[in-house]
């Protein structure tokens, strides 16, 4: 009996994790959806409206973090191709969201904001290995 409490218990926790990990995460007008694609740089979708009521979305988001009052994340410039989802540029981007005043910033000063960028400019070896094909380069 106290063994099935455990399992229970193991499985409730196991299972609360899981939903985390996959939920949309809401901040401020913007969520962050964590991707359940196989293509890698995917990790995350952005999407919100920004304060002139203009809808943004990023899809290659690579990762996040909040500090500040601002949303910073990192992401690849990218999209949906004729040959399926591509890259246009293999360089790690990043910018913040002013979470009060609601103003995207894109494409910051990575030395400026160092201490940001550290934080999430890691690449996972499989989306390194993506990023070298070319042809996962979106053709222009």
């Amino acid at each position: 009996m106290k063994l099935k409490i455990i399992y229970v218990i193991i499985s409730i926790f196991l299972a609360l994790i899981v939903f985390y990990e996959f939920a949309d995460r809401k901040i401020g007008n913007y969520t962050i959806t964590k991707s359940a694609s196989q293509i890698p740089v995917f990790n995350y979708v952005l999407s919100g409206y920004d304060r002139n009521n203009y809808y943004m979305a990023e899809d290659f988001v690579n990762d996040y973090t909040v500090d500040d009052g601002y949303l910073y994340y990192t992401y690849i410039s990218g999209g949906s191709g004729a040959s399926g989802w591509c890259y246009l540029d293999d360089r790690l981007i990043l910018s913040r969201i002013n979470l009060k005043e609601n103003i995207i910033e894109k494409d910051i000063d990575t030395i400026k904001y160092e201490h940001m960028y550290k934080k999430i400019n890691q690449i996972h070896d499989r989306d390194k290995k993506w990023l070298t094909e070319l042809n996962n380069k979106c053709i222009k």
